[in-house]
């Protein structure tokens, strides 16, 4: 094959950051080489998508030539799964790649051929694709017609033939060894769970399931957060657990659905990557979306690219508008006890968001604390969070003592990237924001203390 006729995509992965320990030590820092032709009717591109997170991302796309051909090079930051696809699934080939290999692929609608295997673990990794191709797994799957009295029986005498693929996973890479057995075992899951999720003119009842399934739900492969680094890894804890929720335990009816999908899951990032699958489930951040996400901040916090999709995803469902609720935050004070926005609840709010820097902000405090002394005893607390940076906490702690500050002294974790900022859209300071007794906004652009119309406000609000 002549190489001036393959269109290259050249990619570099490094961008790509994952939470999970991975084995380095085969990459040897070099390209790997992906050449081949895809001859699919209406097929005019191929994407190459790298593993993260149990998903797959897209990191390059090769348009075909003339002669059906493309081609890909890509310098791995770490070894792992790749994945050759178009959009619609129909050419899905899994290829593990590690840096200084070469890969020869044909695809065509007689199958998928690996003219050109770089190492062991792809040898592998084909063997298995192409036994679910030699027993006919995926037409029977493609059968609309079958229902579960034809998969089940089917599904129990293949079963077996594909554990036989366990046998043959024994190259030198320990670390593939691993990942591919627990690969092949989830492919089986999957497929079993699948089909009992797709519609059928007829489907089976909890004392009818197979007895594999209840192999499946001893969930071994779920303990770790292995499937993180394997394709469709979250999607296989997804279809696990939703079928634990519906075919075990109480009636479903009766279950609430979000709660159980969280249930028996033993490795809390895990927990973390499951969470973005239900995000879309909400529109609003209210309290039906904080009752889901709140009891799972713990789990998201162990995994950054979870924290970061978490937050963005937030962004879009927040508003400040009087009456939406308002956002939780959790701050020190200038003694080192915690404070969160909750512990707040019960009184009128009113934040006042500055920095020791800031002269604007300064300007005000006179103003503060003649109002805090004014409205002395009422239900209402005064709280001023610093945008301080981290370096000068110390600078803060003495400013507090030298101007006799006084109401609720906070200082943010992270300056203007802290929560508080991010949730409100505040880059600018001084800011004020005003809550209720239930911890609504009332106004997130409130007056400032030396506007007299803010008192009458409060007193208004405190009648």
């Amino acid at each position: 094959m002549k190489l001036q006729r393959i269109l290259f995509a050249l990619i570099i992965t490094s961008f790509m950051m994952s939470c999970n320990n991975k084995n380095t030590s085969n990459n040897k820092n070099g390209f790997s080489t992906i050449t081949g032709t895809l001859d699919i009717p209406y097929t005019t591109e191929i994407n190459l998508s790298k593993v993260e997170h149990g998903k797959e991302f897209i990191v390059s796309t090769s348009q075909l030539n003339a002669d059906k051909q493309f081609g890909f090079s890509v310098n791995p930051e770490q070894e792992g799964f790749y994945i050759i696809g178009n959009k619609q699934k129909s050419v899905y080939i899994p290829i593990y790649v590690k840096g200084d290999q070469i890969f020869n692929i044909q695809y065509n609608t007689e199958g998928y051929e690996l003219l050109e295997s770089p190492d062991a673990e792809n040898d592998v990794l084909y063997n298995w694709v192409k036994s679910n191709d030699t027993l006919k797994m995926f037409d029977f799957q493609k059968s609309i017609g079958k229902t579960y009295k034809d998969f089940f029986p089917f599904y129990e005498k293949f079963i077996p033939e594909m554990k036989k693929q366990h046998e043959l996973v024994n190259t030198p890479n320990k670390h593939f060894n691993k990942l591919m057995h627990v690969y092949i075992d989830l492919n089986i899951e999957n497929v079993g769970l699948n089909f009992v999720f797709t519609p059928r003119s007829e489907h089976p009842k909890r004392e009818d399931m197979a007895s594999f399934y209840a192999d499946f739900m001893k969930g071994e492969n779920f303990k770790s957060d292995i499937v993180l680094d394997l394709p469709n890894g979250i999607n296989a804890l997804r279809s696990h657990q939703m079928y634990k929720a519906m075919h075990t335990g109480a009636d479903f009816k009766t279950k609430n659905y979000l709660e159980e999908m969280f249930k028996g899951i033993e490795n809390d990032k895990l927990k973390g990557h499951l969470a973005l699958e239900f995000l879309r489930n909400f529109k609003s951040y209210n309290e039906d979306y904080l009752s889901f996400i709140e009891p799972l901040r713990e789990d998201i916090a162990l995994c950054d690219y979870v924290v970061e999709e978490v937050d963005k995803f937030e962004i879009g469902i927040k508003t400040m508008s009087p009456g939406t609720q308002g956002y939780p935050f959790t701050y020190k004070d200038h003694n080192g006890k915690s404070v969160s926005f909750s512990d707040l609840k019960g009184k009128i709010v009113y934040i006042d968001v500055w920095a020791t820097w800031c002269a604007p902000c300064k300007k005000e405090i006179p103003y503060l604390k003649q109002l805090e002394k004014d409205l002395h005893g009422k239900d209402i607390q005064f709280v001023s969070i610093s945008m301080d940076k981290q370096k000068d906490h110390e600078k803060w702690k003495k400013f507090i003592k030298d101007k006799e500050l006084t109401g609720l002294q906070l200082f943010s974790d992270d300056a203007f990237n802290t929560r508080i900022a991010k949730d409100y859209k505040i880059n600018s300071i001084p800011r004020f924001l005003l809550f209720d007794k239930e911890g609504k906004i009332i106004d997130a652009n409130a007056k400032r203390p030396s506007e007299p119309e803010l008192k009458k406000q409060l007193l208004t609000l405190l009648k």
